[in-house]
């Protein structure tokens, strides 16, 4: 008899268990759970998540030392000491380096794709650094004869020197007498620059897929440039955007099948401002019909060409008409509204939408002071579901929402506050609602031991249990009143009988008498 491959047994398990939760232990729900808050230094220049851990980012230069340092927000931990994690020696063969306001610059510092892209300018050289969670590599061009490169723009989306991926950058030089604007590609896998267009100022865009625009400010004097790679492959010369008058501000991809251009007729939003759509098709820009309804933001998409946002607008007064989570799909270069699950477009006062993985949806809302409601849709079971905390924060503009697949973070100057996706069940329809248990673990997967912390009074008697994925029960942890702090409870890996538990999924379940949750675990050997 042939053997299951043990990859499929695992599939198999994972698949009985979650069919057979319902059943242990009533009706689920996935909902948002407050962890707690933090104090961090708040003179961070990027930030981003590495892993389920928050990491905050800063540099200095220490003579022609370049350092960078980063300060993690750690599930269960908390704030770490800000810590050195990488450090450069400048060659002082290379020239000067750089300087803004009188003080050395880093050119470029900005968190994307799960890595910090920083770069240097000295008289002969542009070096650039890609920090990930253990390393960082090194990529060292030579810029002799190349002057007048281009800042990165932090307003908007248009800027001067931009880092697309690790593949390839981009930045352009200015220079008078005569005047001449040159566009440059960084290869990141030959450490070479390669200037692929020369024409009037254009700021630089990145469009979906694989595309740079380059933009002119005001599309009424001069054209503008469709980029693949290091090829123009469209001259889009000028008024191409239908307007006698536009310039460009922000070009925000959503998915792969489209790109919000956000525009207005002088030089801020405060003149008269409009939206178009665009993608790209046979190596060409065109533009979308339909619409929004108004400016969108916050834009998360899915395969199925659909994506959501949240849609504002106002009149010519300068009053708010419109303000509120909306759903479209694209067909045939065509964007349709959407009323398909979720419509989330009865929840007022939006201030973030970000997805949590493939599976889930979060809409934040405003309340009442410090309040935000996270509403977290669940694409499975067809739910939405409503959870009310008071999280310390100053304005939108001052405040960073950060999510992956199972946490949330919100910055807000000096302080983080932490929330994660957690299961809850009820034990019987017939209970009056109770307020949410939160488990947080860390780490997971683990291999050697894990440690627990759970949310809730400290004179509630709680049952903390540990359960296989036939949900068969592996460890009774904890009796008692509930433990207060971080890695008060800790499970070894080990089973009621002291043996070592196999590698594989678990599942931890507390149960306070009117309620119980479970959170998912990995141990691993």
């Amino acid at each position: 008899m042939s053997k299951i491959p043990s990859i499929m047994r695992v599939l198999i398990l994972m698949l009985l268990f979650t069919m057979c939760t319902p059943l242990l232990w009533g009706q689920a729900e996935m909902i948002i759970v407050y962890d707690g808050e933090y104090a961090i230094n708040n003179n961070f220049k990027a930030v981003g998540m590495q892993g389920d851990s928050l990491a905050l980012f800063n540099y200095q230069f220490q003579g022609r030392q370049y350092r960078i340092s980063r300060q993690k927000v750690v599930p269960v931990f908390g704030s770490q000491a800000p810590e050195t994690v990488f450090s450069y020696d400048i060659d002082p063969a290379w020239g000067d380096i750089s300087i803004v306001g009188g003080v050395p610059k880093a050119w470029y510092f900005q968190f994307r794709n799960g890595k910090l892209y920083s770069a240097i300018l000295t008289e002969s050289k542009l070096i650039v650094f890609f920090t990930g969670t253990s390393q960082t590599d090194i990529h060292v061009f030579d810029r002799t004869g190349i002057s007048g490169i281009g800042g990165y723009s932090e307003y908007g989306g248009g800027s001067s020197f931009i880092i697309r991926d690790e593949s390839i950058g981009y930045f352009s030089t200015f220079q008078y007498n005569p005047y001449l604007c040159q566009y440059y590609a960084m290869d990141f896998s030959t450490d070479t620059l390669q200037m692929f267009y020369s024409g009037t100022g254009l700021a630089i865009f990145l469009l979906n897929e694989d595309y740079v625009l380059l933009a002119t400010a005001f599309t009424v004097n001069s054209g503008s440039v469709l980029v693949e790679g290091t090829t123009v492959i469209q001259d889009l010369g000028t008024n191409y955007l239908g307007y006698n008058v536009g310039m460009i501000h922000m070009i925000q991809p959503f998915g792969s099948y489209g790109n919000q251009i956000l525009m207005s007729d002088g030089l801020d939003f405060r003149d008269d401002s409009w939206t178009l759509y665009a993608y790209v098709q046979n190596q060409n820009l065109q533009f979308m019909g339909g619409g929004l309804g108004g400016t969108g933001r916050s834009f998360v998409s899915r395969e199925d060409s659909t994506f959501s946002c949240i849609v504002y607008a106002y009149d010519y007064a300068g009053t708010l008409i419109c303000n509120n989570f909306k759903k479209f799909y694209v067909d045939a270069g065509q964007i349709y509204p959407d009323p398909s699950f979720p419509n989330l477009e009865s929840y007022s006062n939006p201030w973030y939408l970000a997805a949590m993985g493939t599976d889930y949806l979060l809409a934040i809302c405003y309340g009442t002071g410090t309040q935000l409601s996270f509403n977290l849709a669940d694409y499975e079971r067809q739910q939405i579901s409503v959870r009310d905390y008071n999280i310390s924060f100053t304005t939108a503009s001052q405040t960073y929402c950060l999510t992956n697949s199972d946490y949330v973070y919100i910055v807000s100057g000096s302080i983080v506050s932490v929330l994660h996706r957690d299961m809850i069940t009820a034990v019987s329809d017939e209970l009056a609602p109770v307020a949410p248990i939160g488990i947080t673990v860390y780490p997971n997967p683990f291999s050697g031991v894990c440690k627990i912390a759970i949310d809730g009074s400290k004179n509630a008697p709680v049952t903390v249990s540990i359960y296989n994925i036939k949900g068969q029960l592996t460890k009774t942890l904890y009796q008692g009143l509930n433990p207060q702090g971080y890695g008060a409870l800790q499970w070894d890996g080990r089973t009621d009988q002291n043996q070592r538990a196999a590698a594989g999924v678990y599942w931890i379940k507390v149960d306070t008498g009117t309620a119980t949750a479970t959170r998912k675990i990995v141990l691993m050997h």
